[in-house]
């Protein structure tokens, strides 16, 4: 922290201006206000006093009559003044005969101790004013009044003096410190400008600097032009040293710079520079040159250059230089030469490129060369070379490769296609064989139905029992046989069959093959669960055969239950819709889940079920004729669940076929 001596003259200025300005102010107000205290300490003694003797006047005759009425209302009127806290009259004896409170408290405050007779007092304790005064009736002492005033008008009076003295103060300050600018712009400003005058030229040098001027005629403007003369003539003497010194200079700074660009260009330049004088010394070796070489330049100068050609190379090297030298050619571009070769300090050879330039200096002769390393870019070209060549080969036998892909694709077609025609031609071969055979059955097994029954007819009751049985087992053998025909030439005929793909509902298809099975479920429990199923492109026909045969192979299966459940809907498997049938029914173990949908493959005895094992194979070959696939979940006694679906697109569901089938 600064002390007051070490301050700049303006601040100096300044803080003594307005220190003896405030202080003069503040001693005034202190004095002027201490005087207004004691003056309005007395005026409020005074003015209670008049108070007393007005309140012990009115209450006189109160005293003399004992009228304590008379006077508490001689007392009320000193509501009229705000500031007195609390009055009391006292008989002679001290006790309270009145009293008054400004709060209405009605609580008279003891009697200080009685004053000397005939006399008054008064006190300030606790920031109010106390005063005691007798009642002296015909020269008697008749009472005494207490009065107690708070002094907040006093508080308010010296509140406004702080804030007057405050405003005075700080006005006062404001007009000290104007003063002070004045003063400081006339007297100290000049001052304080010729010392950084002096200051600048002393530490800068520069004379050109002059003191402003005052525009008055005191000893301070004598004293500041006799400094501006003296800075002009140590400014003519100045500039003519500088202008000397600044050419000096100026060579010097072109040759530095000169020297400098020449340096930085040597030293970052990426290829190598080597200069070489009259006996092939080297002179120059920059920082390329050294990394090429494998050798610091210190090791470098003064060597021949020699050192860093092959011995082969030697002798070509220096009848080179000298043809160089003697055609009198300045220089020769790079790329201009053959392929030259180089070697490092460590033995390693490698090819180079080079460019070399002859200049006389001071009556000497310099040959600079500059070097650049080719190995990387003749390996590289060496590798594209060989990568080329690669590339060509792998390419002539990616052709050959796709030349026999494609003859084999060419031959496995025609194989597929051939083993494909051999395949709908045996198909077509045992369909008709199948059809032929089925067709040609149908005769005999009518006639051996027939003629059995006409024996059983005819002479029935002159055969035994036991050929009457033989009859009885021929006639169903031949039902079951001729069924058996009609179940495979239907197979026949849905392989045959092209499909008739239209839009077809099928709930409407379940509600048809429910009323067709009716017959079947005459006396039996049976109870349908069917779901809203949607409308699907197929051949209604072969769809219709479809639900036929799970329907009926439903209620087949779940005979034995007292309560047969059928349930018919749709869910989704594997994100494909699907159309299941389940029963409750006696189902099958799941380790014979692959006979199935074979031809002639059954899963119960005849005793039990009745059937052909053809109806299966039905569905799954209709089913896939839609394009789609069929498959069973089961266990056994438990029932059964068949599913199949579509490879044709889904319509919107148009109806219910719960409520077809209701009636079931």
């Amino acid at each position: 922290m600064l002390r007051f001596r070490d301050y700049s003259i303006p601040r100096k200025l300044t803080w003594m201006n307005m220190l003896v300005s405030g202080t003069a102010l503040t001693l005034a107000c202190a004095s002027f206000i201490a005087y207004d205290l004691i003056s309005f300490r007395k005026t409020m003694d005074r003015n209670l006093s008049i108070q007393a003797q007005i309140v012990g006047t009115n209450s006189a005759s109160a005293l003399l009559f004992d009228d304590p009425h008379a006077a508490e209302k001689t007392l009320s009127a000193l509501e009229a003044a705000p500031s007195i806290v609390s009055a009391a009259i006292y008989a002679p004896d001290g006790h309270p005969f009145a009293s008054y409170w400004h709060n209405h408290a009605n609580q008279p405050a003891p009697l200080p101790a009685s004053p000397p007779p005939q006399t008054q007092m008064h006190w300030f304790k606790d920031r109010q004013i106390a005063l005691v005064r007798p009642i002296i009736f015909q020269g008697n002492l008749i009472g005494t009044v207490y009065i107690r005033s708070d002094l907040q008008e006093l508080i308010d009076r010296l509140q406004r003096y702080a804030i007057i003295v405050a405003a005075v103060l700080s006005v006062s300050l404001l007009a000290a410190l104007l003063t002070s600018s004045v003063v400081r712009r006339s007297i100290a400003d000049p001052i304080v400008s010729l010392a950084e005058t002096a200051r600048i030229i002393s530490r800068e040098r520069i004379y050109s600097v002059r003191a402003s001027a005052t525009g008055n005629r005191d000893e301070l403007a004598i004293l500041i032009g006799t400094f501006n003369e003296m800075l002009a003539q140590i400014q003519e003497r100045d500039t003519a040293l500088q202008s000397e010194i600044a050419g000096r200079r100026h060579a010097q700074e072109e040759l530095h710079e000169s020297q400098a660009r020449l340096a930085g260009i040597i030293a970052s330049a990426t290829d190598a520079i080597v200069a070489v004088d009259e006996q092939q010394r080297v002179v120059l070796f920059n920082a390329a040159a050294e990394r090429m070489f494998r050798c610091p330049a210190a090791q470098a100068l003064g060597q021949s250059i020699e050192l860093f050609i092959p011995q082969r190379f030697r002798s070509q090297h220096a009848a080179h230089i000298q043809r160089f030298g003697e055609a009198g050619v300045t220089n020769r571009a790079m790329g201009s030469l053959d392929a030259l070769w180089a070697v490092r300090t460590d033995g390693e050879e490698f090819q180079i490129e080079a460019s070399i330039s002859q200049v006389v200096s001071d009556g000497k002769k310099l040959f600079t060369v500059i070097l650049r390393d080719v190995t990387e870019r003749k390996q590289g070209e060496e590798r594209l070379a060989s990568q080329a060549e690669e590339l060509s080969r792998q390419a002539a036998e990616l052709e050959r490769t796709e030349q026999e892909l494609r003859k084999l694709n060419d031959e496995l077609e025609h194989r597929v296609a051939e083993r494909t025609s051999e395949l709908e031609a045996t198909n077509q071969d045992l369909e008709a064989f199948t059809y032929s055979v089925s067709h040609d059955l149908r005769a005999p097994l009518r006639h051996m139905n027939g003629f059995t029954r006409i024996l059983v007819e005819d002479f029935g009751s002159l055969l035994p029992a036991e050929a009457q049985r033989h009859l009885e087992r021929i006639e169903n053998g031949a039902q079951r046989m001729g069924l058996l025909v009609d179940e495979l030439l239907n197979l026949t005929r849905v392989g045959r069959k092209s499909l008739a793909v239209q839009v077809a509902g099928l709930g409407s298809i379940v509600k048809d093959v429910i009323s067709l099975l009716a017959p079947e479920i005459d006396g039996r429990q049976v109870q349908w669960q069917i779901a809203e199923l949607p409308f699907v492109e197929c051949d209604p026909t072969l769809m219709r055969q479809v639900f036929q045969n799970l329907i009926s192979n439903a209620l087949k299966y779940s005979r034995p239950r007292s309560l047969s459940v059928i349930e018919i809907g749709q869910v989704e498997k594997d994100g494909i819709p699907a159309i299941f049938v389940k029963d409750n029914g006696v189902g099958f173990s799941m380790k014979y889940a692959d006979k199935l949908f074979g031809v002639f493959q059954r899963l119960h005895r005849p005793e039990d079920f009745e059937g052909t094992g053809v109806g299966l194979a039905t569905v799954h070959r209709i089913i896939q004729k839609h394009g789609g696939r069929v498959w069973a979940e089961a266990e056994l006694d438990r029932g059964a669940t068949f599913y199949f679906t579509l490879g044709g697109r889904e319509h919107p569901v148009a109806g219910n076929a719960a409520a077809a089938a209701g009636g079931h």
